[in-house]
């Protein structure tokens, strides 16, 4: 019987083009300076974005962005009203 090889989780920086590193840098930022509020969960962190400093659209072209080096990250995304 063999054994089962665990899941790596490491990130993968070069899984991000170079064509598309600027823009991922960039989102980065405006992510980061668009936190109001973090909160553990028992399962991962909860964020709360400021819109004014970052769209729900941008938040998704991160996403996308960093799934692409961290696979193994499960992102929920919510948007509510102000």
């Amino acid at each position: 019987m063999g054994v089962m090889a665990s899941p790596v989780l490491a990130c993968n920086i070069q899984a991000i083009s170079v064509a598309q590193r600027s823009r991922y840098d960039d989102l980065v930022a405006r992510l980061r300076a668009a936190i109001r509020d973090r909160k553990e969960l028992p399962v991962g962190y909860s964020f709360s974005l400021d819109s004014a400093k970052i769209t729900l659209p941008e938040v998704s072209e991160w996403i996308t962005l960093e799934r692409l080096c961290c696979p193994f990250l499960i992102f929920q995304l919510e948007g509510a009203g102000e």
